[in-house]
């Protein structure tokens, strides 16, 4: 079975790794780490954008070489853990369209996300991928429920 985990770089997205090593891990699965990079923006915040076409270029020649080290650690997250898995990127920043497109061509039969349980008018206002993963997924989504420490 194809396992869809997001992550972000955060601890709480790597935890939902964890989660699934403790709580769903079968040898036989494949699980399929997603990243999703913002390209540079080319918009200042409402003001005039001077941006040369070498600066754009500089700007996402960075970002590839960013991207490149995130999933060579992620790489090696999943080798250390001895899940059996691969890290996919998109430059995309609708994470939440994002997860649902990858997980109909790689089949999925789970996502597993984390959340920091916003509260309900936060959520409204900001939007959840976990409630749009919820409601649009093809396949199940397990949400693992990540306390602040504060909590």
């Amino acid at each position: 079975m194809n396992v869809i985990i997001p992550v972000d770089g955060s601890e709480r997205s790597e935890s939902a790794l964890d989660w699934y090593k403790t709580h769903a891990h079968m040898e036989a699965n494949t699980v399929w780490l997603i990243h999703c990079a913002k390209m540079p923006s080319l918009d200042a915040g409402g003001g005039e954008v001077f941006l040369t076409a070498d600066m754009y270029s500089n700007a996402l020649l960075k970002l590839k070489a960013e991207v490149k080290k995130y999933e060579e650690k992620c790489t090696e997250l999943l080798k250390s853990k001895g899940i059996n898995g691969r890290v996919k990127t998109f430059f995309n920043s609708r994470v939440g369209e994002v997860i649902v497109e990858a997980a109909k061509e790689l089949n999925a039969g789970l996502i597993i996300v984390s959340s920091r349980g916003h509260g309900s008018v936060r959520r409204a206002v900001l939007g959840s991928v976990c409630d749009y993963l919820i409601h649009e997924a093809p396949c199940n989504v397990a949400v693992h429920m990540v306390k602040s420490r504060a909590q």
